[in-house]
């Protein structure tokens, strides 16, 4: 019976032991959270413009700037558009809801983005978060079917006509 008794100590002193954390230290479980991807983070929300800057020829012309207040009144200061995780994107502004299609190439560096008529623009991103949505297009003088065409957007961009290109900047901010 002695031994028993001693036996029956023996473990339960080992139990007990077991179970302060001071002697075995519990592991807490790291997690790792996963960041979100570009397409998640596109269409988490709606966008609206912040900025749109025009380069071309050395010169810089802003369209629109909501931080600057420049051209609130114009049509980017009341846009708001959606992309959805379907690959389809509204675009609301005063004249009304326009629909289409976006993708993003494999790579998530190029933004293509289609009307309903399957008129598409491939837009270069340059910055996708969960503030901030930024991304270019540069026009070329080779693409116009003439020179007249080329000198009078340049002329209403007010851009010089003798640069061969010009890049569009959008920037905007999540809603």
């Amino acid at each position: 019976m002695k031994y028993f008794l001693l036996f029956t100590l023996i473990i339960v002193t080992t139990f007990l032991q077991s179970c302060d954390e001071r002697i075995t230290p519990k592991t807490n479980d790291v997690i790792v959270e996963v960041p979100p991807t570009n397409t998640i983070l596109l269409s988490s929300h709606s966008w609206q413009y912040n900025e749109v800057i025009i380069r071309g020829g050395g010169k810089t012309v802003v369209q629109f700037s909501r931080p600057n207040s420049i051209g609130l009144s114009s049509d980017f200061g009341t846009t708001k558009i959606t992309y959805k995780s379907d690959g389809s994107h509204e675009t609301e502004s005063k004249g009304g809801i326009s629909r289409g299609k976006w993708k993003l190439s494999s790579d998530e560096k190029q933004l293509t983005i289609a009307d309903s008529n399957g008129n598409g623009v491939m837009f270069d991103v340059l910055t996708i978060s969960k503030s901030k949505l930024e991304f270019s297009v540069t026009f070329k003088k080779i693409d116009f079917k003439d020179d007249a065409g080329w000198e009078t957007k340049m002329k209403s961009l007010g851009l010089s006509v003798t640069s061969t290109e010009y890049v569009v900047l959008f920037s905007f901010t999540p809603i």
